[in-house]
């Protein structure tokens, strides 16, 4: 029988230890199953929301490892999700990523620090922050989406290699083999392998593919479609499958672009459909996916609706518990003593569908539970119906009066002395005597425990313990009384605590240390924490004085620390005491000093509201005055009306000489106008000091760009007529949109070797008049300064204007109409005749004509200018012809005069037509005078 029974215990231990290692293994395999692997290097990306299953492989691994809530992504990690899975990616820089089910993508981080997918299969949806940028590349594209900006994209991952991307909101373009093209935001753009883009007229506004959309209710909830499509009518179908087998809703929508349809709770697919406006256009097709989520309201469990609780001494430990809403994160509790709920005695927040309140007292209580939802930022929502619960109190007992030690007094056991030797000291318990008690047992427990420590009967109202034969440790502990008269009735006192400590008490102030400088702001950050041995509730205090009568905080705690409150500016003192029964032990008293906002730094330069001009060699800095105690600066510019974006913002400026700092600025690369700049100063958290900052300095400046000479008249390679060049010169005209302080105008007469200088005009107006010029190609140039703030600059045009002056076409000779060459003028025409009468044709442009008169020897006789207005002369005095052949001339001549009294006259003479005439008169003869001889008188 001994045999037997000793192999079946062997059987029954050997079962044990097989089972036991069989949950060992089933527990190790879950863990592993379960394990999200991590590395030791930053993430780029946390996973904040997991629907179902999403895996993540290392760059260096071949394993693929389960994700988790909150899971770490490096740089690197592919990511994938399985069929009707999804995942959200939450990047460092803000930036948030979704993926949807049968997804697969790489993260990576560019060489400008953002973050980028590859991306091929799937569907994605990027919504960038106000200050971050991504790029997702597919193959040779990559499609750069900006700051602000709301993108997604789906991918066939077939041969195709086909992107399609949709720009919800923001900016985004695509960079290929041929160039950069900027996608327009309301379109869809499909991508090819090749590189090609093509804009569909058909795209969706929302919702996004794979929207999720939460309710509380199980009726339908409307879900809100909007779309463009260039003018075209729409037909939306609903299904409850992916293949849309089943068609649960269609619907065609003329000359509209949004809509809503009503959807229960589950999965639903969408497809939108463009009518074509003619038989050879196809129709454009969009699908897509909408969850409906439904998480009903907890519902309470326990305590059951009007359940009832009782307790004597110790307040009752009340297990609340309720059912679990799908979704929910976090649950919060809140109880009250009326049935409106208001002013709860209890809100907590748990994470469990259950929890534990013992602070409650005799009551009616009425609770209910709120759900805590980080779908979709949602937070509280979906209270539970209201329940509640009573506690009442049941009638107690007389009970001994406890005296020593007092309520959570301080006993001391031991003390070692300075030899190293223990003296042990008797505690001793009293209470008040009851005068027909006959007996009483001293109960001692340890915290925690039900099991008595020290008992001891005594017929007197005390007891004395020897620690050196019942020694008491280090720790806390209750003990009560229990009277016993001579009919044995019995009545328990109520325990109270105490604390046996074997040294001498230790209290002592951490943090804020003595003469702490902190700045007003940071008050309320500020933790104050001490150390002691003292097991009672500590209490501090912080006053505005050394004597603590004018107290701003005071708290009783049993922790170490408490933090602060918001403090005005001052010098303040804090201190910790403690109750060790009827002892007050209190420390000594630490100052500090709740400063103000450093002063805001001064400016240095650039003055506020000057002008800084752009040019080449432009050098310009910020500079302001250092501030005592600054660590360093933080300075932002931002263009005036453009708050928010920041074109310059620089943080950790320090200062080289201790005196001012500066911050170079590069105002070339700013648009004209007026910029607003700040500065603010820092100091850094140091043992004795708090981290600080001083006001903010406001400063502006504005950009101004030069505006340089533009030449309007006369254009470049113009060709004036050299009459108008001498007569009516053309003007030199030139705007400019600065004021100008000087300008010289300069006049060259272009050679074929060199350039001569014609003339200079110095503080030359715009509309100035050319001189008279001759025949030629001329160039001139102008050279201009404008003044801004006693500076000068140079606003002179790049490049001067050439011009030509072609030459005046001379006159044509006067054609002669009589008297025709070779005529003879006789005795019959002088006889008839007292004046000779000279004729010629009108020469055009001419002014005046030259008639000339020579002799048989060419010796000029007579010379005569003839207006213009006349073609003929009359020579009426015809003694100057003597018989003989005569020369007569004329020839034409054109007087150019300028538009002022000063200008020069030009004078054009024409070649000179001719012609010869004849006198014929027979010679005279002397006359005979007859001789009458003398006469009288003579």
């Amino acid at each position: 029988m001994q045999k037997k029974t000793r192999s079946r215990l062997s059987e029954v231990i050997f079962i044990v230890i097989c089972i036991c290692c069989s949950l060992f293994s089933i527990y190790q395999f879950y863990q592993a199953l379960n394990r999200t692997l991590v590395k030791d290097e930053e993430p780029v990306a946390t996973i904040s929301f997991k629907y179902k299953t999403a895996q993540r492989k290392f760059i260096d691994e071949n394993l693929w490892d389960r994700l988790q809530q909150d899971s770490p992504v490096y740089e690197g990690d592919t990511i994938r999700t399985a069929e009707q899975s999804e995942a959200t990616l939450n990047f460092m820089d803000g930036n948030i990523m979704e993926l949807q089910s049968n997804t697969m993508i790489r993260v990576n981080v560019s060489e400008e620090g953002n973050a980028e997918v590859e991306f091929n299969t799937g569907a994605i949806s990027i919504k960038t922050a106000e200050d971050s940028n991504m790029k997702i590349r597919s193959g040779s594209s990559v499609v750069e989406i900006a700051a602000g900006a709301t993108v997604a994209a789906a991918g066939n991952g077939d041969e195709s290699g086909n992107l399609k991307v949709a720009v919800k909101e923001g900016n985004a373009s695509f960079t290929g083999e041929s160039g950069t093209i900027d996608l327009e935001a309301g379109k869809v753009t499909e991508i090819s392998s090749a590189g090609t883009v093509e804009e569909h007229f058909l795209s969706v506004n929302y919702p996004e593919d794979n929207f999720r959309v939460m309710t509380f209710t199980k009726s339908k909830t409307p879900v809100s479609f909007g779309w463009e499509s260039a003018g075209r009518n729409v037909i939306l179908e609903t299904s409850d499958s992916k293949s849309f087998d089943k068609i649960t809703s269609k619907k065609t929508y003329r000359n509209a672009s949004s809509a809503e349809v009503d959807m229960a709770e589950g999965s639903h697919w969408w497809r939108m459909t463009t009518v074509p406006l003619s038989a050879d256009e196809a129709p454009e097709v969009i699908t897509g996916k909408v969850t409906v989520l439904y998480s009903a309201a907890p519902t309470p469990i326990a305590p059951r609706l009007g359940n009832s609780t009782t307790f004597r001494t110790k307040l009752p430990q009340i297990r609340l518990s309720w059912s679990d809403s799908d979704r929910a994160t976090a649950y919060r509790v809140d109880i009250a003593d009326n049935s409106a709920m208001n002013n709860p005695v209890i809100s907590q927040r748990v994470t469990t569908t259950s929890t534990v309140v013992n602070t409650l007292s005799e009551g009616t209580w009425y609770w209910t539970v709120t759900p805590y939802y980080t779908f979709d930022e949602i937070g509280y929502a979906n209270t539970s119906s209201k329940s509640f619960f009573t506690i009442e109190r049941s009638a107690e007992l007389k009970v001994p009066v406890l005296q020593a030690p007092e309520t959570d007094g301080i006993v001391c056991t031991q003390v070692t002395q300075a030899d190293g030797s223990v003296n042990h000291k008797a505690v001793t318990f009293s209470w008040k005597n009851d005068a027909e008690a006959s007996s009483y047992d001293l109960t001692i427990f340890r915290e925690g425990s039900t099991t008595p420590f020290i008992t001891k009967t005594v017929t007197t109202n005390y007891c004395s313990i020897n620690t050196a034969q019942d020694a008491i440790p280090n720790g806390n502990y209750t003990w009560q009384v229990t009277i016993h008269d001579e009919e044995d009735n019995a009545k328990t006192s109520v325990p109270q605590g105490f604390y046996a400590i074997d040294a001498d008490i230790e209290q002592k102030t951490l943090s804020p240390p003595d003469k702490y400088r902190i700045v007003t702001s940071r008050t309320s950050e500020m933790a104050f924490t001490w150390k002691t041995n003292v097991p009672n509730p500590t209490t501090i205090e912080v006053a505005s004085d050394r004597n603590f009568r004018n107290i701003v905080l005071k708290a009783e705690t049993t922790d170490s620390t408490i933090p602060g409150k918001q403090l005005s500016e001052g010098t303040y003192y804090w201190r910790i005491s403690a109750k060790a029964g009827s002892a007050v032990l209190t420390t000594q008293a630490k100052s500090f000093v709740v400063e103000p906002f450093m002063t805001a730094p001064a400016l240095v330069s650039p003055e506020a509201g000057v002008e800084l001009v752009q040019f080449p060699e432009a050098d310009y800095a910020l500079s302001w005055k250092t501030v005592d105690g600054a660590d360093y600066y933080q300075v932002r510019v931002t263009k005036q009306g453009q708050t928010g974006q920041y074109v310059v913002d620089q943080n950790f400026i320090s200062s080289k000489d201790g005196k001012t700092a500066t911050l170079p600025i590069d105002v070339n690369s700013l648009e004209a106008g007026v910029y607003n700049w700040t500065v603010q100063a820092f100091r850094n958290e140091t043992t004795n000091a708090s981290r600080s900052s001083s006001t903010v300095a406001n400063y502006s400046f504005t950009v101004r760009q030069l505006r340089p000479v533009t030449i309007s008249t006369p254009r470049n390679n113009i060709e004036f007529a050299g009459v108008r060049a001498w007569s009516n010169p053309s003007t030199l005209t030139w705007s400019s949109g600065d004021t100008q302080k000087a300008c010289t105008v300069r006049l060259y007469k272009v050679g074929r070797n060199s350039n001569t200088l014609i003339q200079t005009w110095t503080n030359a107006k715009s509309g100035m008049r050319l001189p008279q010029l001759e025949e030629g190609t001329y160039y001139w140039e102008i050279e201009a300064t404008t003044q801004i703030a006693s500076t000068d600059y140079d606003i002179s045009p790049e490049s001067g204007r050439y011009f030509t002056v072609t030459a005046i076409p001379a006159l044509s000779a006067p054609v002669i109409e009589g008297p025709e060459n070779g005529t003879v003028f006789g005795v019959d025409y002088l006889a008839s005749n007292t004046s000779l009468h000279f004729s010629w044709q009108s020469v055009p442009d001419a002014t005046e004509y030259i008639f000339s008169l020579l002799d048989s020897n060419g010796k000029p006789q007579e010379s005569f200018t003839v207006p213009a207005s006349q073609t003929e002369f009359i020579l009426e005095d015809l003694s100057v012809l003597d018989p003989g052949t005569f020369t007569w001339s004329v020839n034409a001549i054109r007087t150019l005069k300028g538009q002022t009294s000063t200008d020069k006259d030009k004078v054009i003479d024409g070649p000179a037509s001719s012609a010869t005439f004849a006198i014929d008169l027979p010679a005279l003869s002397i006359p005979k005078v007859k001789d009458f001889g003398k006469r009288y008188g003579m």
